[in-house]
């Protein structure tokens, strides 16, 4: 069943950071509705100070992002996908790997980039889907 709300305010993290390569710190933000919802099967749950305490947890990013790769504009309704959380070491050596990877495709000549995976950052992967552009909590 679809329904269609209407955000009153968007509230983005006061310290969120959009930068050119690298995390995105602090990528989060808070929709206030314009009016009340009944039920939702979808909340927020944050770890407290343990960034491991949610590895081999199933999670659901949800997000207005793009749909595909050759997408161009963002999706018109909230999206949702399943993943389940993975150490952040384990994450940090597969994205600098495929980045690097992308890197010299792009241009042989380019340095090798370590991509530093911050404590509060939660990773997830699954085989077969992913979040994409626009699905970040302070762009939108």
């Amino acid at each position: 069943m679809e329904n269609t709300i209407k955000v009153s305010k968007a509230i983005i993290h006061p310290k969120y950071k959009n930068p050119e390569l690298g995390p995105v710190h602090y990528d989060i933000a808070i929709l206030k509705l314009a009016s009340p919802i009944q039920t939702t099967k979808f909340f927020v749950c944050l770890p407290k100070n343990n960034q491991d305490q949610y590895v081999g947890q199933n999670v659901t990013a949800i997000g207005w992002g793009l749909t595909s790769s050759e997408a161009t504009e963002t999706s018109e309704f909230l999206m949702a996908a399943s993943f389940t959380v993975i150490h952040n070491e384990r994450c940090r050596e597969a994205f600098e790997k495929r980045f690097n990877e992308k890197m010299k495709e792009w241009n042989p000549n380019s340095t090798y980039y370590y991509f530093p995976m911050y404590p509060f950052i939660i990773c997830a992967e699954h085989l077969y889907r992913a979040a994409c552009i626009g699905d970040s909590g302070g762009r939108f």
